[in-house]
């Protein structure tokens, strides 16, 4: 209101004032821009830096090949480390591991959460549905050889 009162104030003819309106109209619609724009950079900062010490799949793919064997035994303890390690060292499919890798890691699923994955879970976080059953048949066979210590039941879903 104030801004239209000072408008008519103005000894300008109507054209010029259309004009006018539609600069500032788009000197504000720059703004907005610039300021969302800002925002999202800094948003896109932030949750850079919440992934700074994430695993990445090169990483844990190149740990295969170097690192100590896991010890299966205790595979409930494992970190989110182990459990990729142990992701990428199964199957014949250089791709099936580093597909399912490339989900889980920003999940950070430890033993713990491993042993209380189902396919639904495994499909949420970005997982094929044949990758999830192939998941779900490595850790099933991974609980028959060394059941679960704890009281969890072991969610052997398919789907």
């Amino acid at each position: 209101a104030a801004f239209m009162a000072l408008l008519s104030t103005l000894k300008t003819s109507r054209n010029e004032k259309d004009t006018l309106i539609a600069s500032i109209a788009v000197f504000l619609f720059t703004l907005v821009l610039w300021f969302g724009y800002r925002w999202y950079l800094r948003r896109k900062d932030e949750s850079r830096q919440e992934l700074i010490g994430m695993p990445t799949v090169a990483s844990t793919m190149q740990l295969n090949s170097t690192s100590r064997s896991l010890d299966e035994s205790h595979w409930e303890e494992w970190k989110p480390l182990d459990v990729l390690r142990w992701i990428g060292s199964k199957g014949d499919d250089e791709n099936r591991p580093t597909s399912i890798c490339s989900c889980l890691a920003p999940e950070f699923v430890d033993g713990h959460a491993l042993s209380v994955l189902t396919v639904q879970d495994l499909r949420s976080m970005g997982v094929t549905y044949g990758y999830a059953q192939w998941l779900m048949t490595q850790i099933h066979s991974l609980n028959e050889r060394f059941p679960c210590r704890r009281n969890n039941r072991h969610h052997s879903e398919t789907g």
